[in-house]
């Protein structure tokens, strides 16, 4: 940033949403130098939470994981033989379950404690970007898997396995398991959909599921099973309306423009429930599932539930070619 006036400082002061991380660094930079009586803890704020999602999005992309760092497991997880020819070997290599990245549950009602803190003057109305709908049922999804490990009603756990044909042809893959530790309903609508898939689906008779089986048959539930335009606007408003069925205190409406070509969505929750649920919120640290303070194995869940869910919502996405 090309050294600014006092006044041009103020200006920015007014107006940070509009400016970069970069240049709000550099603001904040000049005005610690200048010892200017600015107040900028809102822009402090700002700069933090615009670190934070550069930092997510930096893991778009799973990032590797050391698995050699863990001891070796080397258990048989399926074995296919023909005349004493070994076909198929899979082994299971390595296995870890961390501890949940968030240390007690924060809300009754994680995904509405994180909508109540979202910022959407208009309602849903405002969201019309694919991104933002993408986003919005990602988050949804993860606080609740989250919450619910917190609860110490799932564990969710990451392991590599090592693939064999003909003892030749070799390659390892990592996946993501859920485990329900207890049957016990939460009264919150996405917590208790997770439950149901996991208490219906069986696998082998295991009770740990793959994460990717699991997010199918939870995404299918709540949108079905034919592929629509947007599969992450259909989830996030048909949940949203589940939501407001079960509980007094939220309310989905929409309204027609466009010669009644588009239909816009106003999520209203009671003003004394969305102030209980943004304390909560405000009072949870680890709302934020993973900081810059994150343990390698616990990046590399998240990152991994993020494409999961990515690639679920597009597995249902209408080809437009």
């Amino acid at each position: 940033m090309k050294s600014k006036s006092d006044s041009e400082l103020v200006t920015i002061q007014e107006h940070y949403k509009q400016y970069t991380l970069d240049a709000l660094n550099a603001y904040l930079i000049e005005v610690k130098k200048r010892n200017l009586k600015i107040n900028n803890n809102e822009i402090e704020k700002w700069v933090k939470e615009l670190e934070l999602q550069k930092f997510k999005d930096d893991l778009s992309i799973a990032p590797k994981f050391d698995w050699d760092s863990l001891s070796v497991k080397n258990e048989i997880i399926g074995i296919s033989k023909f005349l004493r020819l070994e076909i198929f070997l899979r082994i299971r290599v390595h296995s870890i379950t961390p501890k949940p990245i968030i240390s007690k549950p924060f809300s009754e009602f994680p995904a509405l404690c994180l909508l109540s803190k979202k910022e959407l003057p208009k309602g849903l109305k405002s969201v019309i970007n694919d991104d933002e709908w993408l986003e919005i049922a990602s988050e949804m999804l993860i606080v609740t898997i989250y919450n619910l490990q917190s609860l110490g009603i799932i564990s969710v756990t990451a392991f590599q396995d090592r693939f064999s044909y003909f003892g030749l042809i070799q390659f390892y893959r990592e996946f993501l398991s859920i485990k329900l530790i207890k049957n016990s309903k939460t009264g919150d609508v996405l917590s208790d959909f997770v439950i149901s898939v996991l208490e219906t689906i069986d696998i082998n008779q295991k009770t740990s599921l793959y994460f990717d089986n699991i997010l199918k048959l939870l995404v299918d539930n709540i949108i079905g099973k034919e592929k629509v335009n947007l599969p992450e606007k259909e989830f996030v408003i048909n949940i949203l309306t589940i939501y407001s069925e079960s509980n007094e205190f939220i309310d989905l409406s929409f309204s027609k423009s466009n010669l009644g070509l588009i239909t816009n969505y106003s999520l209203i929750i009671d003003e004394k429930q969305k102030v209980t649920l943004q304390s909560q919120y405000q009072d949870s640290k680890n709302m934020e599932i993973v900081s810059r303070e994150a343990n390698d194995i616990d990046i590399f869940i998240f990152s991994r539930i993020k494409k999961y869910i990515s690639d679920e919502f597009f597995s249902h996405q209408i080809d437009t070619g």
